[in-house]
């Protein structure tokens, strides 16, 4: 009991899986607008080229090329991070198993 008479309880097994839950959103929601960014930085950058020095439309083909080869270097990226941590939690669960059946009695008849 708290002074106030409340109950006394604690708030951060909640508050850290709050921070797991937004933490594991970051991945795959950045990755969207980072594919998003890329394009449009690079589409905009070759157009504002082409208009300073008037070749359109090599500039902004040029850019988009950029920023499709920056967004495509980014799932790559998200890519390989995502089979990483699969492989972590496949050896994480094979150690698991493993553990277990060294724990259980064996019947050898």
């Amino acid at each position: 009991m708290t002074p106030t008479g409340g109950a006394c309880y604690s708030t951060a097994a909640p508050a850290r899986n709050v921070q797991q839950y937004w933490k594991g959103l970051g991945g795959p929601g950045t990755l969207g607008i980072e594919i998003v960014l890329s394009v449009a930085v690079g589409l905009l950058g070759g157009a504002w080229l082409d208009k300073k020095f008037g070749a359109s439309p090599w500039f902004t083909l040029i850019g988009l090329a950029y920023g499709i080869a920056a967004a495509s270097r980014a799932v790559y990226r998200a890519l390989k991070q995502a089979n990483k941590e699969i492989e972590e939690l496949d050896r994480k669960e094979r150690e698991q198993r493993e553990r277990f059946d060294d724990a259980r009695p064996h019947d050898d008849n």
